[in-house]
């Protein structure tokens, strides 16, 4: 036999009240959840900044900071070190206007060139060339080919004819070179003292002896004459064993078996 129509409504009634206190539960629940994990979530931050704040406010046991100051000197005279082998191996490139002969090429272009048209104008582009090179070529003083006088960085002066030979000299002197051996090799003793490794070359000697140089060597010297890092006495002993060895350094105590 079919329900009524009322006691369909009656059970769809029921069914729609049970769904409903089940939402309302579910929420609940998400609710208590979500409030619990908030909750965590403070007592936890709390619990982070109260240990920090008991971090900072405690002494925490280390290495003496003379050590730390000792390693930064030390790490700077390292640098020192480095720089000034630097600049012994590597050598500034030389000026392509000075190893091509400008000054030459200039004035026969002045001169030869002038008299496809009005004629020669060595007098007139004279001033402004040779101010020009003798500005520009004071920037490569420190240059191989300044230095060993390959390059001719006086040449200045227009001239009318055309012979330079500061391309091939160049290339003789550094096939003539080949490997550095003016690098030296430093021990921590010289480090600490300042003292230069023998067997610098003028680029490494005129770095090393640098004022800026000889401040910071002369900081880290100072820092390891602190009576903190003098070297211990290693101690001697003539027991017959490494357990009485022990028992005499007052590290355990005796008597050994």
């Amino acid at each position: 036999m079919y329900p009524t129509l009322m006691e369909t409504f009656k059970a769809n009634f029921v069914k729609m009240k049970d769904i409903g206190e089940f939402k309302v539960s579910v929420m609940k629940n998400r609710i208590s959840f979500a409030s619990g994990k908030l909750f965590t979530a403070i007592l936890a931050g709390a619990c982070i900044v109260l240990s920090a704040h008991h971090a900072q406010a405690q002494a925490v046991d280390g290495c003496n900071p003379k050590v730390l100051e000792a390693m930064q000197k030390k790490a700077q005279a390292q640098v020192v070190y480095d720089v000034a082998v630097t600049e012994q191996i590597m050598d500034k490139p030389d000026s392509v206007l000075a190893m091509t002969c400008f000054n030459q090429a200039a004035g026969v272009s002045a001169a030869d060139g002038g008299n496809i048209f009005s004629g020669d104008f060595t007098t007139e582009l004279a001033p402004v060339i040779e101010n020009a090179l003798t500005n520009f070529y004071d920037d490569f003083g420190d240059a191989a080919g300044s230095d060993t006088a390959t390059v001719d960085y006086a040449a200045t002066t227009l001239q009318n004819t055309y012979d330079c030979n500061e391309m091939e000299d160049m290339w003789t002197l550094v096939e003539d070179e080949g490997v550095q051996t003016d690098v030296p090799y430093i021990n921590f003793f010289e480090l600490i003292s300042g003292t230069a490794p023998a067997g610098g070359g003028d680029d490494f000697m005129n770095d090393w002896n640098s004022p800026s140089a000889t401040n910071v060597l002369n900081q880290l010297n100072t820092v390891m004459a602190d009576p903190f890092f003098t070297t211990p006495t290693i101690p001697t002993t003539t027991a017959a064993s490494s357990c009485q060895a022990l028992v005499d350094f007052g590290i355990i105590p005796g008597p050994c078996p």
